[in-house]
C-alpha cells in the first residue's frame, strides 16, 4: 500500500521484506526512499493514513 501511494507521487521506493517466511506476522517490511524525497513521502503516508 505504501508503495502504490509513493510510486503514485512519482516517489520511487524500495521495500526490504524482514517477515518470518513462515508466519509473516513476525518482522517488518522497511521501505527506502531518496532522501530528498522525505518529508514528500512522510506528508504522503499520514495525508492518506497509511500505517502498518
Amino acid at each position: 500500500m505504501v508503495k502504490q501511494a509513493l510510486i503514485g507521487h512519482h516517489i520511487e521506493s524500495v521495500l526490504l521484506n524482514k517477515q518470518d517466511t513462515t508466519y509473516r506476522t513476525f518482522g517488518e517490511v522497511e521501505v527506502y526512499i531518496h532522501q530528498e524525497d522525505f518529508s514528500n513521502a512522510i506528508e504522503i503516508i499520514i495525508l492518506n493514513q497509511i500505517n502498518s
